[in-house]
């Protein structure tokens, strides 16, 4: 591909080359590096994990580990591996 600037709408190819070194990130995997920093997992935002103090109850503290556990799991993340 010779280079050009402007816009291109709907290109549809099987394999992308970058510098002569292929992309092998699926289309998800690219939609979560774009605007990383603001990272959401299938469209869903995480919500801010409640500081729990350090006298907290069972269920705090397990709502606490819930919270985490659901974070790791929107983004692939197997915390029982």
């Amino acid at each position: 591909m010779t280079k050009r600037y402007g816009q291109f709408n709907n290109i549809q190819t099987d394999t992308i080359k970058l510098g002569g070194t292929e992309v092998t990130s699926t289309a998800a995997e690219l939609n979560k590096v774009d605007g990383a920093g603001a990272a959401i997992a299938s469209g869903t935002a995480v919500t801010h994990i409640v500081d729990i103090a350090t006298d907290a109850s069972g269920t705090l503290i397990a709502a606490a580990v819930n919270a985490i556990i659901d974070a790791l799991e929107a983004f692939g993340i197997d915390p029982g591996a």
